[in-house]
């Protein structure tokens, strides 16, 4: 029963400002991370330290790495309804 209940306090969790697309975040050390859809619908983890001499990284995700919540796909806005 433990289970049960740990699996709905997740699923009733609310959002952060990072899956809910409101904010760019930057680590201290100047890495900046955000999340972005991609044309698949696909949630993507973008980080970008060229600011420190590295690059652009872009990992697909389903879950948000700071709150946990479930990200699910994205249909693009009048394309996939339009075919």
């Amino acid at each position: 029963m433990e289970k049960a209940g740990a699996k709905k306090e997740l699923m009733s969790k609310s959002k952060c400002p990072l899956c809910e697309r409101y904010a760019k975040m930057e680590t201290t050390d100047g890495t900046l991370f955000w999340l972005e859809w991609g044309a698949d619908g696909l949630p993507r983890l973008y980080m970008d330290s060229r600011g420190r001499g590295g690059g652009m990284n872009a990992l697909c995700i389903n879950a948000c790495p700071l709150c946990g919540s479930s990200l699910g796909r994205m249909e693009a806005d009048d394309e996939a309804e339009n075919g």
